[in-house]
């Protein structure tokens, strides 16, 4: 098992008679592609990650006609889906 983990060492020494194989460099080198393999997991998952912003802002005036500016984003959804049905209490 130590000779197949040894194998895998991809930082050996650069002189022929010094290059050794070890079991420390096999470790070195797992670990530190389980460490690359997560971290682009992770880097991929917040790149594709959709952030939601929710924010509201009515206008306090004391006017008698209030604009309300309503900016909605759908990414993912085709226009002819989407509608808006807006009621007036007066």
């Amino acid at each position: 098992f130590l000779d197949q983990l040894r194998a895998i060492d991809a930082f050996p020494k650069h002189l022929d008679e010094y290059r050794l194989k070890t079991t420390h460099g096999a470790v070195v080198s797992i670990v530190s592609l389980m460490l690359m393999f997560y971290l682009l997991v992770s880097e991929l998952s917040y790149y594709s990650a959709i952030e939601v912003v929710d924010k509201l802002i009515v206008k306090s005036s004391h006017a008698e006609h209030m604009k309300v500016t309503f900016n909605v984003r759908f990414p993912h959804v085709p226009c002819d889906l989407i509608s808006l049905d807006a009621m007036d209490q007066s």
